[in-house]
């Protein structure tokens, strides 16, 4: 039995190590995390709180990693060097979820000569690029993924501490702006900080010679001695009679009535911190001893300790001498401050300058124009009536104006950060009404990120263009119903240029697949638009969308919702079989081709055969791509070429002869 009841001993105090190692994981994150968003709001600099940020995120990665063998083995030879540092590495978790071409790309790093270098480099890699919180969505989405390389009580297995981190980085990343050095010596070894965080290794203490001291205590008289033994404990403690416990102390025994007693006071207050509160030494002391009293009657009372307010020790900004301790608003002044509140409440969150939404919006306008001209045609409006109406008061629909549409095309460009009942003056973002979060009939708008009242709501969920173009999430989310209709308005313009908003999304496996199949449409439709046999067919596979193979990136809100179960790439598929079945087989298209100049085969090749072949951008003659190497120079420019300089020969001679 007593084995038995030691191993659930050693397993309980195990499982509580960990928990206290997440605990401090998740508060240096979120205190740092806090501090770079205060920073970037002040446009301030903090070199030292990145440096604790990345160490926390190092941590995150390393805690619960499971040993290799190699590692293992290593260990075990060293036993004897206790001050041996431990040299764990991520680098397997790497190769499973990071991109083939990071990987590559750090391992080109000359002052890069280790896996934990790689590693480290890794996490200031994902944060230049704002990519942080894409891998954790990856991660709490696909937990299996991890399962090989992370035992079960590891951070990054904890789904919840994930996504409360997640929560944290997302409003980060579009504020914060990092620029770490990648290609440096410094990231070959594990800092401290990591380690003792991860609760891997920690800096071995030396032990300090202790002076003896005499037993006072014992030199008193008994009477004296259970006098102090009763009272001395009490003056900094406030105690409150728990009613519950109370009520059914004669029915149970004393450990049970100290867990009924502290359920009760953790369970009044059940969202106010994600940890239970973390006691002081003395403050334990106190609740082991005195939680539970025996009065005369021989009656167990369980009692919940409060710390007394006045008590200094026991006073988180107070430290054992009385003097203040320093916090992290200490670096701000008073009117900082201020001023930082004043105008979080005044304006609503800054929006972070974001490349490409200017394309977007001038193509969404260009279309909106082109629309208006269409219309006017129809009706036969004179150039008169056009210069006199106002360019802001026309839509298809007649519901919106240009003014009007501008935020929410920019807002369809950019993540979103939640401003916060404050910041909105707890009133609904549309009508002003007074709205809570005590109140009922409050949401949050996942595409603004404001509040709004029920009445102001979308019934319908609703995919989110920016979502889907940053993070790849093709959930739907409650939004207004000022942007529910304005997907729904405008979701076939095909204004939205993912290259411009980001060019990197070529890195899907996917999104290259269809990058790949929109420029072989691009040059079929130069044959199958002039195939007058072929074209009204061509265009009805593509739902008479030409934007599909005229602009490679351009896509609409239809699209994206097409994306997520995959009908979107099975029309351009289908519409490419469709295609290169025609163009080889029909007389017309099928002499359209071209004959490589370089190796002179006679084989007809097409330029919409984009594993083969190779077209000059200058000329767009068509090579096969093993014989258009680099250095390789366009025949038919070379002929063009020749040609100019013949002519321009000729013309200098008759002009000498002229003279």
């Amino acid at each position: 039995m007593n084995f038995f009841t030691s191993n659930t001993q050693i397993k309980e105090a195990k499982d509580e190590r960990d928990r206290l190692v997440k605990q401090k994981i998740f508060t240096c994150l979120r205190e740092n995390i806090e501090i770079i968003v205060l920073e970037a709001e002040q446009s301030l600099n903090s070199s030292q709180d990145y440096t604790e940020f990345c160490c926390g995120l190092e941590a995150l990665f390393l805690h619960g990693l499971k040993h290799s063998l190699f590692s293992i083995t290593v260990d075990f030879l060293s036993t004897s060097n206790l001050d041996r540092r431990p040299e764990p590495s991520f680098m397997n978790v790497l190769m499973t979820i990071a991109h083939r071409d990071i990987i590559t790309s750090l391992q080109q790093k000359t002052q890069l000569n280790s896996d934990i270098a790689y590693c480290r480099a890794f996490i200031r890699q994902i944060l230049n690029d704002n990519t942080l919180s894409s891998y954790l969505t990856m991660i709490v989405n696909s937990p299996r993924t991890l399962t090989s390389y992370y035992y079960k009580y590891a951070f990054l297995r904890d789904k919840v501490l994930v996504l409360s981190i997640l929560k944290l980085i997302e409003p980060m990343e579009t504020k914060a702006a990092f620029k770490f050095n990648i290609n440096t010596s410094l990231l070959n070894q594990w800092p401290n900080m990591t380690l003792e965080l991860s609760g891997i290794w920690s800096v071995a203490r030396k032990s300090l010679q202790i002076d003896n001291a005499e037993d006072v205590a014992s030199s008193l008289p008994k009477d004296h001695e259970s006098y102090l033994r009763r009272y001395t404990k009490t003056p900094a403690i406030e105690f409150s009679v728990s009613p519950a416990a109370s009520a059914c102390s004669d029915k149970m025994t004393p450990s049970s009535v100290e867990d009924a007693c502290l359920t009760e006071t953790y369970s009044e207050r059940p969202s106010l911190l994600l940890f239970p509160p973390r006691l002081h030494d003395e403050d334990q002391v106190s609740m082991s001893d005195s939680q539970i009293l025996m009065d005369d009657d021989g009656i167990r009372t369980a009692i919940s300790p409060q710390v007394s307010p006045m008590s200094p020790e026991h006073t988180p900004d107070i430290d054992s001498a009385g003097n203040r301790r320093e916090t992290d608003l200490d670096k701000y002044d008073l009117s900082t401050l201020l001023e930082k509140y004043k105008t979080h409440n005044e304006k609503s969150v800054e929006k972070k300058a974001q490349p490409g939404i200017k394309e977007v919006w001038s193509n969404f306008e260009s279309n909106m124009i082109k629309v208006k001209e269409d219309d006017d045609s129809e009706k036969g409006e004179s150039e008169d009536d056009w210069d006199k109406m106002d360019p802001n008061s026309f839509y298809k629909s007649k519901k919106y104006k240009l003014v009007d549409l501008q935020p929410l095309v920019e807002q369809l460009c950019m993540l979103t950060n939640e401003v916060g009942l404050d910041g909105q003056d707890f009133k609904c973002k549309k009508c002003s009404t007074p709205i809570s979060i005590d109140f009922e009939g409050t949401q949050i708008c996942s595409f603004s990120g404001y509040y709004y009242c029920d009445n102001c709501m979308s019934k319908d969920l609703c995919i989110i263009p920016s979502r889907v173009i940053y993070n790849w999430d093709f959930r739907k989310y409650n939004v207004n119903a000022d942007a529910a209709n304005f997907f729904k308005e405008f979701r076939y313009e095909p204004f939205i240029d993912i290259d411009k908003l980001n060019p990197d999304y070529t890195k899907i496996k996917m999104m290259h697949r269809l990058k790949n199949l929109r420029l072989k449409l691009n040059s079929m439709s130069q044959y199958m638009i002039n195939c007058e046999t072929v074209t009204n067919t061509f265009k009805e596979m593509l739902g008479y969308r030409e934007y599909f193979f005229n602009f490679v990136h351009k896509y609409s809100i239809a699209d994206f919702e097409m994306l997520a179960d995959g009908q979107f790439e099975n029309m351009l598929s289908s519409a490419v079989d469709f295609g290169f079945k025609h163009i080889l087989n029909c007389q017309l298209c099928s002499q359209q081709g071209f004959i490589c100049e370089i190796c002179s085969d006679q084989t007809i090749i097409y330029p919409f055969d984009l594993d083969n072949t190779v077209q000059c951008t200058e000329c767009s003659n068509l090579y096969h791509k093993m014989c258009y190497t680099t250095g390789t120079s366009c025949s038919r420019c070379e002929r063009k070429k020749k040609r100019l300089e013949s002519m321009n020969e000729e013309a200098g001679v008759e002009e000498c002869v002229e003279n």
